[in-house]
């Protein structure tokens, strides 16, 4: 059994575009980036068939991955429309050999 947590750097890119005529898609297409430094944490089960091969399943959570409300601001000159973050989650598995 093992755990681990850390601080975990994302860039996530949002592409907004409106609806209408090929024009209005124009005029109003946005792309927003942001980056940020968010925490993560996770548990893991492994196991060792032998002095070289093993197994392992693992867990884990990244937190408030997205875009931040002050870039949805920057992107739209003016007030904050809001932020689109989620929690993201993976669920691995893993063959490892060691030499």
């Amino acid at each position: 059994l093992h755990a681990h947590a850390g601080i975990f750097r994302s860039t996530t890119e949002f592409n907004l575009v409106a609806p209408g005529s090929p024009i209005a898609l124009w005029k109003f297409y946005r792309q927003v980036e942001d980056e940020s430094d968010e925490p993560f944490y996770g548990i893991g089960l492994g196991y060792r068939f032998d002095d070289h091969w093993g197994l392992s399943i693992d867990w884990q959570r990244f937190a408030d991955v997205g875009i931040s409300s002050a870039a949805m601001a920057e992107a739209f000159n003016g007030p904050s429309v809001g932020e689109a973050r989620a929690d993201a989650e993976a669920l691995t598995l893993g063959v490892k050999y060691s030499f």
